[in-house]
């Protein structure tokens, strides 16, 4: 697999990701909602790192579908760490840490710029969104805006508008 593939894979799991232990052994999850067929997005990630299904539908009322990619085997989830821990953020990667109970190569970053755009597309994948905003002097125009909403537990995440 291309790098920029695995680069653009760790944004996505960076934004939509998880990993942890559970009762049953470890697992990761990436859930994406589509309102037609699982999103693309979730077939673009798992043909990234080869490794994991999709599941779903999920329906409940009033809301889209859900979908997920689903990982529950130890050797998935540390094949998984291995193609994109040297571009994961901190956390994440430290979740998977704790998850499989070992080190993970040393993150990349910074990495070639290539791979920092990459990871920046699919982070957006996964967290960002589009939109047309009223203008707020002039009537009847819009300014086009692209938002990353984040929170953070410690010190101050903040949402990036451009």
């Amino acid at each position: 697999m291309e790098r920029h593939d695995l680069a653009w894979a760790a944004g996505f799991f960076d934004g939509e990701g998880w990993a942890n232990r559970s009762g049953r052994g470890v697992q990761a999850r990436i859930n994406q909602a589509g309102p037609d067929d699982v999103p693309e997005v979730l077939l673009k990630f798992q043909r990234a790192v080869g490794v994991g299904r999709i599941k779903g539908p999920q329906i409940r009322e009033r809301r889209q579908p859900l979908y997920y990619w689903h990982a529950t085997s130890r050797s998935d989830i540390a094949r998984l760490a291995e193609l994109i821990g040297p571009w994961i953020c901190r956390v994440k990667y430290a979740e998977l840490t704790r998850t499989l109970a070992t080190r993970l190569p040393n993150p990349l970053w910074p990495a070639a710029r290539h791979e920092e755009l990459a990871w920046a597309g699919g982070f957006f994948d996964g967290e960002g969104c589009t939109y047309l905003e009223k203008h707020r002097t002039h009537p009847n125009f819009f300014v086009p805006r692209l938002y990353v909403p984040q929170t953070s537990d410690r010190g101050i995440a903040r949402s990036f508008f451009v």
